[in-house]
């Protein structure tokens, strides 16, 4: 079986002693130079033409100024620049690979941002880079060629042809920057302002400065920030500050802490050219939100950093993301190109570029290959991704020493028909003697009371052989509510496989997107096996979320429904036990968010006749509706739930983790009465415990 990845890495456990800090055994200089390899041939000419450059950098351009000219001598000497001349002479216009070499389009190239300014070394010219190229990332120039950090726009001779499958991030948001803007923005950095709803928030954390396209993005969070509007803002779950969140991306733990990353459009409150949102934890509980990670805009990410992983490296964090570039029209999903890519921090905070390491797909004809998940085993990296050929879901796994040179291994699992076109965000790890295959297949078709969400996040139980190929029992749903995708999972400090998963579904309506935000995680999760299936339970930690202890409550079997006056709100955790014996038709249970008027309630109860636990939000509140179900054995007698309301979401799990709910509400925020409901033959209800829960956000400190 597999063995679980990436523990604390001053515990001696799951780090490789042969492989420690591989990021630095490759960095040499004061400039950080890396040396790698990728799959891909390197552009020899170009790398013979550097060979014998000095170590500082310089771009031509800048030192010219803003014009398009480059100067032929070096600034304040009268030393020629004879290689920087003759590589322009032979580059061209890299936005037109029709112009002749030597031409230049200032007006196209300064449209899409491309760089005619190329970074050189000479003494005493330190840090100077050309417009629009991040000045952190000092790299040498053979590593910018073999990493594909200076290509120009792939042709239309590369462009494969493909029936489209949804990329998960169908439409564009209305603004990308990092493509339309041609100057940096300069405007004063300043602080988001406060508001009644607690959150740590802080852009001046990074160590380094921030690149243009990294500081117009926290510039939009402030601006979104001061127009939020906080009716359903989660109060203890994790949410952006502002604009739009997806899937968790690097879930890891790292130097004592507990960092999530996140799709994040910072521009606005729909889906567009995604960030990488960042926040950190000490306890699980309480979190704070770090300055945006990753910003698109190189040549291999230019128009998205997809999903991806983190791992520790030595005293390096790692990331590892999707680049994601439209090669026809914006949205036109039959001409993409997808690349796994690398970036890397010493601080957890700032991070540098090394461009794509795994450039192309296992076979040609794939065009969809994304959401790199890595661990580390054997002494060997391992990397598992989604991929699709035609409409079949294929996960391909590549193995490295040093995280930058990868070699493709296998297929570990093919789709068959019914599992759908594109298998994403897949996890593979080991748990209690087996292996687990967890992933979020698109194109699933629903089967009588499951799958009826969109799309699904779930998993297979079984076993990989030595040629990695895995084989085990039918794919189960993860969660049975109406929002949960993308999940995916890390290794506790203290050896516990915790999940995290986005808590929203594609193309769902919802108020908050006039509010300035949207998206939220689920809390994290504790995954057990148990009769070759995963149990789920929240984590152990969030019982520190507990404030005012609520009254519990007799067992209850009249017919009809009773208000319980001292248990009400939008943030509790309340604990409904079942009793089920003689229970043989209509529905027993409680009902959440009440309106003193009836209008509005979220109703949790067991189906007596279908024999299935029920959630009902068809009176929830704008926008949502439907029901979601998971069945009980008939020969259970008794059922212990824990429910953890936050303002516009409910979460449910089986006290033993047979099975969990996690669905979105969206009812006024005066709906917040608890109700007893009861209206069949037999069975009784009652409270066991409850609480009032607290924030999960640290204060406001800049």
């Amino acid at each position: 079986g597999l063995d679980d990845d990436l523990r604390h890495p001053r515990s001696g456990r799951g780090d490789d002693p042969g492989g420690q800090d591989c990021c630095a055994q490759r960095r040499s200089g004061r400039t950080g130079r890396l040396t790698t390899r990728t799959l891909r041939a390197p552009c020899q000419p170009f790398r013979r033409r550097f060979s014998g450059l000095a170590e500082n950098e310089f771009s031509a351009r800048e030192l010219a100024g803003t014009g398009s000219q480059q100067p032929d001598r070096y600034p304040g000497t009268g030393h020629e620049i004879p290689a920087l001349r003759q590589l322009e002479s032979d580059r061209g216009c890299a936005t037109d690979p029709g112009c002749s070499p030597g031409a230049h389009h200032p007006q196209c190239c300064e449209q899409r941002r491309w760089r005619h300014g190329i970074r050189c070394r000479i003494p005493g010219q330190r840090g100077l880079c050309a417009p629009g190229y991040r000045g952190e990332r000092a790299l040498d120039l053979s590593l910018r060629c073999q990493g594909r950090l200076a290509g120009g726009r792939p042709g239309r001779a590369a462009i494969r042809r493909q029936q489209p499958a949804p990329v998960r991030r169908r439409w564009p948001g209305p603004e990308a920057p990092h493509r339309r803007q041609s100057t940096p923005d300069t405007r004063h950095h300043t602080a988001p302002r406060t508001s009644r709803h607690p959150m740590s928030f802080s852009v001046n954390a990074m160590s380094n400065p921030m690149s243009p396209a990294l500081e117009r993005a926290h510039h939009a969070l402030e601006e979104g920030l001061s127009q939020l509007v906080h009716d359903y803002r989660p109060g203890y779950h994790l949410a952006p500050p502002a604009g739009w969140m997806n899937d968790p991306n690097g879930v890891v733990f790292f130097r004592g802490e507990y960092h999530v990353f996140y799709q994040h459009h910072p521009f606005d409150a729909k889906w567009g050219p995604m960030y990488w949102g960042h926040a950190k934890s000490a306890d699980l509980v309480h979190w704070q939100h770090l300055p945006i990670a990753l910003a698109p805009g190189d040549d291999f990410d230019r128009d998205g950093c997809f999903s991806g992983s983190a791992v520790v490296c030595g005293d390096t964090l790692a990331l590892i993301y999707t680049g994601h570039t439209w090669l026809g029209e914006v949205g036109d999903e039959r001409f993409i190109r997808q690349v796994q890519c690398l970036a890397t921090s010493t601080d957890g905070i700032s991070f540098v570029k090394h461009g794509a390491v795994i450039d192309t797909p296992p076979q040609d004809e794939m065009i969809h290959f994304r959401d790199p998940k890595v661990w580390r085993q054997d002494g060997h990296w391992y990397l598992i991704a989604g991929a699709r050929l035609g409409d079949k879901p294929l996960l391909p796994i590549y193995r490295s020493t040093d995280l930058h040179a990868w070699e493709f291994v296998s297929y570990v699992s093919t789709g068959a028909e019914g599992d759908g076109y594109m298998w994403e965000c897949p996890d593979l790890f080991g748990l209690n003697g087996r292996d687990i295959l967890l992933y979020s297949p698109q194109g699933m078709p629903a089967l009588r009371y499951e799958r009826l969400n969109r799309f699904h996040t779930g998993y297979r139980v079984g076993q990989v052989d030595s040629q990695w190929q895995f084989t085990g029992g039918p794919f189960i749903e993860l969660d049975s509510g109406h929002d949960f995708y993308a999940a995916q999972t890390l290794v506790a400090a203290d050896g516990r496989r915790l999940l995290w998963a986005w808590v929203d579904m594609w193309e769902s309506p919802t108020p908050t997107e006039a509010h300035h935000w949207r998206g939220m995680l689920g809390l994290p999760r504790e995954l057990e096996v148990r009769e070759n299936r995963l149990c789920v339970q929240p984590a152990r930690e969030l019982t520190a979320l507990r404030n005012e202890s609520l009254p519990g409550t007799p067992w209850w079997s009249e017919a009809g429904s009773q208000w319980l006056a001292d248990i009400h709100g939008d943030m509790l955790e309340i604990h409904v036990h079942l009793d089920l014996l003689d229970c043989t038709e209509g529905h027993l249970g409680v009902a959440l968010r009440c309106s003193q008027d009836g209008q509005e309630q979220t109703l949790l109860y067991y189906d007596a006749a279908l024999k299935r636990l029920v959630l009902d939000r068809d009176q929830s509140g704008t926008h949502v509706s439907g029901q979601r179900s998971v069945a009980i054995d008939p020969q259970q007698d008794r059922l212990e739930l824990r429910i953890f309301l936050d303002r516009s979401s409910i979460e449910v799990f089986e006290q033993n983790g047979s099975f969990s709910f996690s669905s979105r509400l969206y009812p006024q925020t005066d709906s917040l009465g608890v109700k007893l409901i009861a209206n069949g033959t037999g069975g009784r209800v009652c409270i066991a415990d409850a609480w009032q829960l607290s924030s999960g956000y640290l204060s406001v400190n800049h």
